[in-house]
């Protein structure tokens, strides 16, 4: 599956290419499953690899939340089966997420 490397949760809100930002109405439980999700993702980071990334912690918490994503057409996150973050990037962007940078 290629190289794995130490996995780290960190406040990536300043990186060079910038990120999209976008809200989601969710309920009091679903904000509380999501940070639950953040927690569990913080006691125990897996190690990044192409198959579990930040893309994958996106995933996890916005289904743990409730969020609806049913605009989002996750179908076409993927390039060669692997998510892809800039296709997600793109595609948040497209429906509604801000660019920031």
């Amino acid at each position: 599956m290629g190289a794995t490397y130490d996995g780290v949760i960190r406040d990536d809100s300043s990186r060079p290419l910038g990120y999209v930002d976008m809200s989601f109405s969710i309920t009091e439980e679903g904000f509380n499953n999501a940070m639950n999700t953040i927690n569990a993702w913080q006691q125990n980071t897996p190690n990044w690899s192409l198959n579990n990334n930040c893309i994958n912690f996106l995933l996890d918490v916005l289904t743990a939340s409730g969020a609806d994503t049913s605009n989002l057409n996750m179908d076409d996150w993927r390039t060669n089966g692997w998510l892809d973050p800039r296709k997600i990037f793109d595609c948040l962007r497209q429906n509604g997420g801000t660019i920031r940078e």
